[in-house]
């Protein structure tokens, strides 16, 4: 990270996870999501998009997770009940201003998450195709016309979301653990280009999307754009 920033100049340069910092080692269970968090704030990420393990451990452990982050957590179509702290503090969408561009970022979480995640969670869940449409037209009111939307809901739905909601330029995709072949995969590559990228599971990849817009918001480059290993 350290790397691209130098190279690409700080300024130019956005961090997003999709989710489920909670679970899958022995640290994010033992610590609640706390070490995670540590970690994230130290590398000065821009925003997250929680994911169904974000979950698991009840809406006390999101919320202290939630409570010390030093970056943005969204979600478009995620909702708590109506007495949540939580409804404050997790948003739909954000807007990050760098070196004179405006980026619209939102997040989508899998409606798999109530069933994963167990019975008892006062949440609900809307349709991602429905509130991807809602948040570009929302962003594109404001004039915002590069967007980007992190995604918690899985490959094939993630190319689903290309192909049915115009305006979204890159998908940074998680849940199904996917390590693509083609990096970034391009939706539309001849019109107006989604680029959809992930980058498998544990943070054993980097994923490092160089794009390019014209000066309509349009991407028309993402040369450089690569998988990098960290570890095996």
């Amino acid at each position: 990270i350290a790397e691209v920033r130098a190279g690409a100049g700080e300024e130019n340069v956005l961090l997003f996870d999709t989710g489920d910092v909670f679970s899958g080692s022995v640290y994010g269970t033992l610590y609640r999501g706390q070490a995670s968090l540590w970690f994230m704030n130290h590398l000065g990420y821009d925003a997250l998009c929680p994911g169904d393990n974000e979950f698991d451990k009840g809406l006390d452990c999101l919320l202290d997770f939630v409570n010390g982050a030093e970056f943005d957590i969204v979600s478009s179509n995620l909702e708590f009940g109506h007495d949540s702290t939580l409804n404050e503090k997790i948003a739909p969408w954000l807007i990050i201003e760098r070196n004179g561009a405006r980026f619209g970022v939102f997040g989508l979480l899998t409606e798999d998450t109530i069933e994963i995640a167990g019975a008892g969670l006062d949440i609900t869940i809307g349709d991602y195709i429905a509130s991807a449409n809602e948040m570009v037209a929302e962003l594109e009111s404001m004039g915002v016309d590069k967007i980007i939307a992190l995604t918690h809901i899985g490959w094939g739905k993630d190319l689903e979301l290309a192909g049915k909601v115009e305006g979204i330029d890159v998908i940074v995709g998680g849940y199904t653990h996917t390590l693509p072949d083609i990096y970034p995969y391009v939706v539309d590559e001849e019109g107006t280009p989604t680029l959809i990228v992930h980058a498998g599971e544990n943070c054993e990849y980097l994923g490092y999307v160089n794009v390019t817009f014209d000066a309509d918001g349009v991407i028309c480059g993402w040369e450089g754009s690569r998988l990098c290993l960290l570890y095996t």
